[in-house]
């Protein structure tokens, strides 16, 4: 039974790298557009499980950045769509970083989501008219 614990330990790990190379790709395929565009900043990933709320803070701050620069310029610019995380990264430090309380995450993340919704529709409309909606 001693040979149970390895051998399922390297299926585990053989299955999560199969996983991750799989997720890899349909990320490339989900936006066949704007291949330049930045990659998702280390901290996010760094913050790990307990911290998941404040990571889906951040994308969510990204997210409604990126909708307002669309709908507030009227294009939907590969600049527009994916852009640049440091002013979102600099208000999250500035706003957020010291929150202690995951309850006011919470409330931060949902201003962020209604955000998000009121600029969704015409974000749409704008980014499928110029081929950069999935």
């Amino acid at each position: 039974m001693r040979w149970a614990v390895p051998v399922i330990l390297g299926l585990a790990a053989t299955v999560l790298d199969a996983i991750s190379q799989q997720a890899l790709a349909n990320e490339s395929e989900t936006f066949p557009f704007c291949q330049d565009r930045p990659e998702e900043p280390p901290i996010i990933s760094d913050m790990g499980p307990k911290d998941a709320h404040r990571a889906y803070l951040l994308q969510r701050m990204y997210r409604a950045h990126s909708f307002d620069l669309i709908a507030s310029r009227n294009d939907c610019s590969c600049d527009n769509r994916f852009p640049d995380w440091e002013p979102v990264l600099a208000e999250y430090r500035e706003r957020f970083a010291r929150l202690e309380d995951r309850h006011d995450v919470y409330e931060a993340t949902e201003q962020y989501e209604a955000a998000i919704r009121s600029n969704r529709t015409l974000a749409r409309e704008l980014c499928v008219a110029q081929g950069r909606w999935n």
